[in-house]
């Protein structure tokens, strides 16, 4: 350390402490600018938030938020209960016949053109029957077959057969 004596007989030339009082007062100086630009972007942006806060038409931030979530509540609501008819009518078109095959044929091979057919309808779930028209010279003769989870009980004919695979790659509405 040093003494008093010491520090009573350190002098500091004087224009060198011109010098260094002309730094300091510049310095000085700047940091006041500098502090006088950040109080004013610091007063412009409590300006914003004051703004937003307040909300539009008098409302506040807490009430803007509350109702958000009443609205999400709602709309959640609303998409829950969709999703529920949406099932119901799912379930209904199942059990509705919405897959078709259709298949012309001549039964006894060239003696009364194409005139016999077989329809094939299904529901969704691959449930419905094939309806065979089979025409002669002499008559009409139908035949009707049930089909369960796209598969017939009894033998089927090749037309049959075709018939049910166009229906079941059927799609839906086609």
């Amino acid at each position: 350390m040093l003494s008093a004596a010491a520090l009573s007989s350190f002098q500091i030339p004087a224009g060198v402490l011109a010098i260094l009082v002309i730094v300091l007062a510049v310095a000085v100086t700047v940091l006041l600018i500098l502090l006088a630009a950040t109080m004013r972007r610091m007063t412009k942006l409590e300006r914003r938030i004051s703004k937003f806060l307040a909300g539009r038409d008098g409302k506040n931030l807490e009430e803007i938020l509350v109702q958000v979530v009443k609205d999400m509540e709602t709309v959640t609501n609303v998409s829950r209960e969709t999703e529920r008819k949406m099932s119901v009518m799912i379930r209904k078109d199942n059990d509705k016949f919405s897959k078709v095959g259709i298949v012309r044929y001549d039964a006894f091979r060239g003696m009364t053109g194409k005139l016999s057919f077989v329809v094939g309808l299904l529901d969704g779930r691959d449930n419905g029957f094939l309806i065979n028209s089979m025409h002669s010279n002499e008559g009409s003769h139908v035949y009707l077959k049930e089909i369960l989870h796209g598969e017939s009980v009894t033998a089927l004919s090749s037309e049959e057969r075709k018939a049910l695979e166009e229906a079941l790659h059927c799609e839906k509405g086609e």
